[in-house]
């Protein structure tokens, strides 16, 4: 099973990707990462929802931010199916971000 740590591995030889995966530190430690990561995602597109909503900066692609939108949405339906709450959570915010996006180019241009 190749879950795109193979460079990691290179480093350290005497580890194998299921050792690894198997790993009770790393799972916990990935396991909480995972929603710091997912709270740094949202916290990125701030900039673009001030430059949107306070400056009145349109110089977006409406049409990427339709495709984030797309993509976050399918992504929380597929959080939901599979009851994984990182995903739930932060495609939830993102949606909300990507809607102020949105909405911000389309209402206030």
């Amino acid at each position: 099973m190749n879950i795109g740590i193979h460079h990691f591995l290179r480093t350290y030889k005497n580890l194998d990707e299921e050792t690894l995966i198997n790993n009770r530190e790393f799972r916990h430690f990935i396991n909480r990462s995972i929603y710091i990561v997912s709270i740094f995602g949202v916290i990125v597109i701030i900039p673009q929802i001030i430059k949107i909503w306070i400056y009145r900066d349109f110089g977006i692609s409406l049409l990427t931010w339709i495709g984030f939108l797309i993509a976050a949405t399918f992504w929380l339906f597929y959080g939901l199916i599979h009851k994984e709450k990182p995903i739930i959570i932060t495609n939830s915010a993102v949606i909300i971000a990507d809607l102020l996006v949105i909405s911000g180019v389309l209402f206030l241009k």
